[in-house]
């Protein structure tokens, strides 16, 4: 099934936040088994962090922009809260210093980016 973001109030012109529309697409077709979450061609989406999940494709059509928010304490922290309790973090991709993530995904299976 496919989810149009634009019907989740999404407005599309690169300057409104439209995180919200997006989120609520993906959760939707999740919750309903999966789908295809489709931000419409031609249009600039402005976001900060999206969280995808489980058997939802996220789909940007040909033309399409998907912009990162400028504004940070919108984003999300996967590691705020841990602690690293004096571990060697020398030679691994991931600290524990603070971080943003734009798409975000955490023990989901069956995720697609396309367009």
């Amino acid at each position: 099934m496919d989810y149009h973001v634009l019907g989740y109030g999404a407005a599309a012109d690169g300057i409104t936040d439209d995180r919200k529309a997006i989120q609520d697409a993906i959760d939707t077709a999740s919750s309903n088994g999966g789908g295809r979450v489709i931000l419409d061609g031609s249009r600039t989406y402005l976001s900060s962090s999206i969280v995808l999940k489980e058997n939802v494709e996220l789909r940007v059509e040909k033309g399409t922009v998907l912009k990162a928010s400028p504004d940070l304490s919108t984003y999300i922290h996967p590691n705020e809260g841990q602690e690293d309790n004096g571990a060697s973090h020398i030679g691994t991709p991931v600290t524990l210093k603070p971080s943003y993530a734009f798409i975000y995904a955490k023990d989901q299976d069956n995720i697609t980016i396309s367009g």
